[in-house]
């Protein structure tokens, strides 16, 4: 099988595996919970429900130091079936029950094998026809809706799935680190390098030990699985935003086809990292929140119908747990997540959510309202957190990273602050001095010619009469009071004038620099005029009518404007909270909320007079045809992204094939560190940069020996340009070709940096020199096992009990 073949065949497995996992269990779990729900609101709470129990029931095999395959298994299936059981129990007992009757007749003669399974299968194939008839039936009824979705969502697949069926490498350098963190959890160790979220690698875990996947498959091929979440999240929101059902596949097609993005905004979802895993529960935080309020108010106006018919007791009895409740429940649990994740999705979860506050202000201080989200947040967190804080009072340290961003962002709020003018103290003084100097007497020529004033003689007034003002006469108060009063429309007017300058040089500032996230000025322009005029009409719409419609409407207004401010906040010189290459991603991911809901609004008021009528839908289904017809023929569709390469794709070919053919721990390979975490559950490995180091100073007692049969030399021929990024239909990115003048240089042999160009082009070319040397020493037993136009490997087989000497001078120790 080729490589691209096995390679696509581990994006399947693995996309299957999650799915299996966050949504097909749940599903059958809760289905009798389910059943009442739309097809959108079953697939966002099994999905939040998947990924929430997964998550903590690592944390809690962990955190109580029984970590195992067997304890996995046990702590996931029995809870399970237990829930199932007692959702489902009467017919749980009755299938029971007939399992035993069964079986009892079985063995004593009186029915087959065949009767008995046919008997056994009838009702879960009665279920299972059942599910597929409803299926069917929603996509034919919504044929040209799953029609749109599914395209976009298959080029999404392709899109980002294609530096991993072409590149074979990880395309991040994060990615070993996080690697490796995976392999001491299957080692029995969490938090290897201190406290951290460890939501994505809890799942990971969880898929590499239940189904046996191998993590390397894992985190090459998850990356295309979230983002067909994060994908899905942003429709669901739409969904239940949008008044048109159309309008939601509008949004997905801005995000999907047209090249809108810088690509620095974008190219992270093709790779398995934390934080975009984290971005599949920053969307249901909206979602249920939005939903709170509408249940809410429908549980306040029942209840007042009831209360006023005298009939409260039906009020009392009518849930055990109020749907409002439930909807609070699962945005603490999607909240929660977000921080058991990555800290900036927390981040931007707690815009999105001021969002929301700010949308449905007044209606989120009422007492039935304010006090219920303030207790489910702070649930949400204690759940989040309470893992973490577990295993801080144990004596695990903070890992680097969340200490980094915590003095990230106290630094750049230090550095934002607005101090007070140094010479403020010489002012005052100047001005004392000033005063001092006008009221102190002067000597001047006394006239005495001057008359003396009658009321001089008259004598001074007491303290009390010295007090009271004179009163104005009455036609000079009037001359005032008018005076103001003209004034005013001048006031008004310059404050007017003030305000359209700062909002003009708002603007001005924006529109420039949101061309980091966006690809032209006319498209920035396009954001922020659609951002201001979303907020003006939403408001406009709010004072008229109240509708919650509208409200939401204001909430993605308010939203993309805080993402606005994030992206800028250099610029407008205010803290800022993450670095624009993070923010920017965010950004990208809430404009096409922006553009689905200024659409929306379009077919709100263009159809409300044909009482959104499904012929209303050709609307918004024409556009987004339309515009993706334009998009396609006129090559405005987006390029294929950036991705760096932390191996050449050689390297990765000869891991896959030397773990598949050999016996495990027979073997080592020599290379650079970047595949010690792929291959060390079956082999071993040894660093380049030490085993040049132990021929720096080579004499005739010089000796370096590997103790195993088989020993690989991975040699790159173009070394990597490691942390550099290029389009991935380029060929990965390198130093140039080794050389003799590279190879004479000194290297350094030790550091976090001892990869990165220009090292490891110095170490790369003392290898390739080695080996040609080596080559010529023993041409039978040294072999070329692979090559490629940028890489080389060398298989040495040896008598492990005579072992070779490895140690030569090949011309530049």
């Amino acid at each position: 099988m080729s490589m691209e073949l096995e390679l696509f065949g581990e994006l399947v497995q693995v996309f299957t595996a999650y799915t299996l996992c966050v949504f097909i269990a749940p599903y059958i779990v809760f289905h009798k919970y389910l059943c009442e729900k739309s097809m959108a609101e079953k697939f966002i709470l099994c999905t939040l429900i998947g990924n929430f129990y997964i998550i903590n029931i690592v944390f809690l095999i962990f955190l109580t130091g029984i970590p195992g395959k067997l304890s996995l298994y046990f702590f996931t299936l029995l809870p399970a079936f237990a829930v199932w059981r007692q959702i489902n129990h009467p017919g749980i007992k009755r299938y029971f029950t007939f399992l035993y009757v069964a079986f009892s007749r079985l063995f004593l003669g009186e029915a087959k094998i065949h009767t008995i399974w046919t008997l056994l299968s009838r009702q879960p194939v009665r279920w299972l026809k059942k599910t597929s008839r409803a299926i069917v039936s929603h996509a034919i009824h919504h044929i040209f809706e799953w029609g749109l979705l599914l395209g976009f969502l298959a080029f999404n697949a392709w899109y980002y799935g294609y530096h991993v069926i072409t590149r074979f490498s990880y395309g991040a350098s994060d990615l070993p680190v996080h690697h490796y963190w995976i392999n001491e959890m299957c080692d029995g160790i969490i938090f290897c390098k201190g406290v951290y979220p460890f939501g994505f690698h809890n799942v990971v875990y969880f898929l590499h030990t239940f189904f046996g996947l191998e993590t390397v498959s894992i985190m090459n091929a998850f990356g295309v699985t979230q983002t067909i979440y994060i994908y899905l999240m942003l429709y669901l929101l739409l969904r239940k935003i949008c008044r048109s059902k159309y309008t939601p596949i509008f949004g997905v097609f801005l995000f999907t086809l047209p090249n809108l993005f810088n690509q620095y905004a974008i190219w992270r979802y093709q790779c398995s990292l934390p934080q975009e895993f984290g971005m599949v529960f920053l969307y249901p935080c909206a979602y249920f929140l939005i939903q709170f309020f509408e249940r809410k108010r429908e549980e306040i106006n029942r209840e007042k119908e009831l209360k006023n018919a005298g009939k409260l007791y039906t009020w009392l009895e009518q849930y055990q747990i109020r749907p409002s409740t439930k909807s609070l429940v699962f945005f603490a649990m999607s909240f929660s997540m977000t921080l058991a994740a990555h800290f900036y999705i927390t981040i931007i979860a707690v815009f999105l959510c001021l969002a929301v506050a700010l949308a449905y202000t007044p209606i989120v201080f009422h007492p039935r309202y304010f006090w219920s989200i303030a207790l489910a947040g702070i649930l949400s967190l204690v759940c989040a957190i309470a893992p973490l804080g577990i295993a801080f009072a144990q004596g695990t340290p903070l890992q680097g990273s969340l200490t980094w961003a915590l003095e990230v962002m106290d630094k750049s709020s230090k550095t934002n602050q607005f101090h007070k003018p140094e010479d403020d103290t010489t002012n005052v003084t100047d001005t004392s001095s000033t005063k001092d100097s006008i009221n102190t007497p002067t000597s001047a020529p006394t006239d005495n010619s001057q008359p003396v004033m009658e009321d001089n003689l008259i004598s001074p007034p007491t303290q009390a009469s010295t007090s009271v003002e004179p009163v104005p006469d009455e036609p000079a108060l009037m001359e005032k009071i008018t005076q103001k009063i003209q004034e005013i429309p001048s006031l008004v007017i310059a404050l007017a004038q003030k305000l359209y300058e700062k909002f003009k040089s708002f603007n001005e500032i924006v529109t420039i620099f949101l061309c980091n996230v966006c690809n032209g000025i006319e498209i920035t322009t396009t954001i922020v005029y659609a951002m201001e005029g979303l907020l003006a009409f939403s408001f406009l719409a709010i004072c008229i009518r109240r509708k919650f419609y509208y409200r939401n409407l204001l909430f993605i207004g308010f939203y993309v404007f805080f993402m606005t401010i994030l992206c800028c906040s250099e610029k407008l010189n205010l803290p800022s909270l993450m670095e624009l290459t993070r923010s920017c991603i965010f950004m990208a991911y809430a404009v096409p909320l922006l553009g689905a809901c200024t659409i929306d609004v379009c077919y709100t008021v263009i159809c409300r007079p044909f009482k959104y009528h499904r012929s209303t839908e050709l609307l918004p289904v024409t556009l987004t045809v339309a515009l993706t017809f334009l998009t396609v023929s006129n090559n405005y569709v987006k390029p294929l992204t950036i991705v760096s390469s932390v191996q050449t794709s050689g390297e990765v070919h000869c891991n896959y094939e030397i773990m598949a053919n050999y016996p495990d721990k027979s073997w080592t390979v020599v290379t650079t560190t970047n595949s010690l975490q792929v291959v060390r559950d079956y082999g071993w490995h040894m660093e380049l940069c030490t085993f040049l180091e132990k021929m720096k100073d080579y004499d005739a007692t010089t000796t370096v020996t590997i103790p195993t049969k088989y020993v690989f030399f991975y040699i790159e021929k173009k070394p990597v340009a490691l942390g550099y990024y290029g389009l991935v239909t380029n060929p990965v990115l390198d130093a140039g070709h080794v050389s003799k003048g590279v190879a004479a240089q000194e290297p350094y042999y030790g550091g976090g940096s001892v990869y990165n160009v220009p090292n490891r082009y110095i170490l790369e070319s003392k290898f390739y020199y080695w080996a040609k040397a080596f080559e010529q020493k023993y041409p039978q037993e040294f072999q070329v096992y692979y090559e490629d136009d940028s890489f080389i490997c060398y298989r040495m087989i040896q008598n492990e009990y005579n072992l070779y000497n490895f140690a030569i001078d090949y011309g530049f120790n």
